[in-house]
């Protein structure tokens, strides 16, 4: 009988620690792996991030709520911008691939806002330049602080000297930097 119990205790055991080794070690490692969310329009414009692999429906809308609003703002301050300098004749539209661009006469600058670059890869820059191959400069706006490794990734980009960064957490000075940026770097001013 002490053998038929010790059976049944070891054969009760294994399921439970089948049990406790899925629940715990392997839903942990799911849930802390990062997944590339693709969402697109019905005008073909395509939103990527990333986000946690056990993110809900909610989550998601708040993303996308959140980069929405932020193209928005992006919107408002490049429109600003051109409206302040008819001289130069700069026209912005939509763009498919990137969320904006400027043209001022053959010069073509792709703009891209991203709410935040914890939700962004920079691979996805060379992207921006194969989708896009009419852009001649790049400009990524982020409304958060920039982390130094995705700063390294866009240096070792083979489009690095036609991207500019623009961090701007939480809006801040958003249109002062635009101004310089489009103006200075870039030199559409005469």
């Amino acid at each position: 009988m002490d053998e038929f119990s010790s059976l049944l205790l070891i054969g009760s055991i294994i399921p439970a620690l089948a049990f406790f080794i899925k629940k715990i070690i392997i839903d942990k490692t799911l849930n802390t792996l990062a997944n590339e969310f693709s969402i697109k329009s019905e005008n073909g414009k395509e939103l990527k991030f990333i986000a946690k692999s056990d993110i809900s429906g909610s989550e998601i809308k708040k993303i996308v709520e959140s980069e929405m609003n932020f193209e928005t703002e992006v919107k408002k301050h490049l429109s600003h911008f051109i409206t302040s300098n008819k001289k130069l004749n700069l026209e912005l539209s939509h763009g498919k691939y990137v969320d904006f661009i400027v043209t001022q006469g053959d010069k073509i600058i792709g703009i891209e806002a991203k709410s935040n670059a914890e939700r962004f890869k920079a691979k996805w820059i060379s992207d921006y330049f194969k989708e896009n191959n009419e852009i001649s400069e790049l400009i990524l706006i982020i409304d958060s602080k920039i982390p130094n490794e995705i700063i390294t990734e866009i240096e070792g980009c083979n489009s690095a000297g036609k991207i500019k960064l623009i961090s701007s957490p939480n809006g801040k000075n958003l249109y002062k930097l635009i101004n310089n940026v489009l103006s200075i770097d870039l030199g559409l001013k005469k």
